[in-house]
């Protein structure tokens, strides 16, 4: 099975007095101070309010093209407004259904308000990239669905790269769902679509993600968020389809086969292709970014 968070599963049933867990991949570099990366992290993800949350996580947030991050959350309600959105649990078929999982408040009406849902809740997951769904797309580990009846039409969703924070709580009922059930997903499919089916709180950090060139922003937005509102990156032409956007995926800083993050890297530390690199570039100078790949390199 592809399911890198196996062991976090077991670290998490030996090591109870852990609420939250973060997974981290070892080819993963920060260059700036990590612990203010992820108290940053933890604190955006917390007052991120419950309302049209799924449908803001399949984005790549792009400032040029949606402006401040306000402006972005009214655009996304906007959007939302006449259609279905996620509120509360997604099960899918043969699930426990925990006693852990929350209660979703009624849906919003002209008398009842909760816009502020969610606002100072901690997130069970948090993950550094947009939370899509698979279903449609040519992503390649769409398929790889283990003990679910419902097979190909299990409702999911997924974050490429196996790093995020996860909850105890959100471990302790994707640990019971495949020791008693046998019910599994590949590995950027496990957490979020846990989430979705018990009604948990899971973010996307927008963290910044630099690319190797420039790019005109509305074309850049046009590839990276194809799709209609609520099924953003959920079709044939997704940013996550194989094989269709590696000029895009494969020169950012943040992406799991990108062959820029390891070069910028070694270039920052002075060893490498630096020479090369200073020939294009002034200074090697990084403000802080989480790099992915970053491979053979003792640092």
């Amino acid at each position: 099975m592809y399911q890198y968070f196996q062991p976090v599963q077991i670290f998490s049933q030996l090591h109870q007095e852990y609420d939250f867990i973060w997974q981290f991949e070892m080819d993963a570099r920060y260059t700036g101070h990590l612990y203010h990366l992820l108290e940053q992290a933890t604190a955006f993800a917390r007052q991120q309010p419950r309302r049209h949350l799924w449908e803001r996580n399949s984005y790549f947030y792009i400032p040029a093209v949606h402006g401040t991050w306000d402006e972005f959350n009214k655009m996304v309600d906007q959007d939302m407004a006449d259609l279905p959105t996620i509120w509360g649990p997604v099960p899918a078929e043969g699930l426990n259904f925990s006693k852990e999982a929350p209660l979703a408040p009624s849906m919003p009406t002209a008398e009842i308000d909760t816009s502020s849902w969610g606002i100072g809740e901690e997130a069970d997951v948090i993950t550094w990239l947009p939370q899509f769904n698979p279903t449609n797309t040519g992503w390649p580990m769409r398929g790889v669905i283990y003990g679910f009846t419902q097979g190909p039409d299990t409702p999911r969703r997924s974050s490429p790269v196996a790093m995020s924070r996860l909850s105890a709580r959100l471990l302790r009922m994707m640990h019971a769902d495949l020791a008693e059930k046998g019910l599994g997903l590949g590995s950027e499919m496990s957490p979020t679509s846990w989430a979705l089916y018990y009604g948990l709180k899971s973010v996307q950090i927008p963290q910044t993600v630099y690319h190797a060139q420039r790019w005109d922003p509305e074309e850049l937005n046009r590839r990276a968020n194809s799709g209609e509102p609520g099924a953003i990156s959920a079709g044939g032409d997704s940013i996550w389809t194989w094989d269709m956007h590696h000029d895009i995926l494969k020169n950012m800083t943040y992406m799991f086969d990108s062959e820029y993050s390891g070069r910028l890297y070694r270039a920052w530390l002075g060893n490498g292709d630096v020479d090369e690199w200073k020939r294009d570039n002034r200074l090697v100078c990084l403000p802080p970014m989480l790099l992915l790949p970053v491979k053979n390199t003792m640092v």
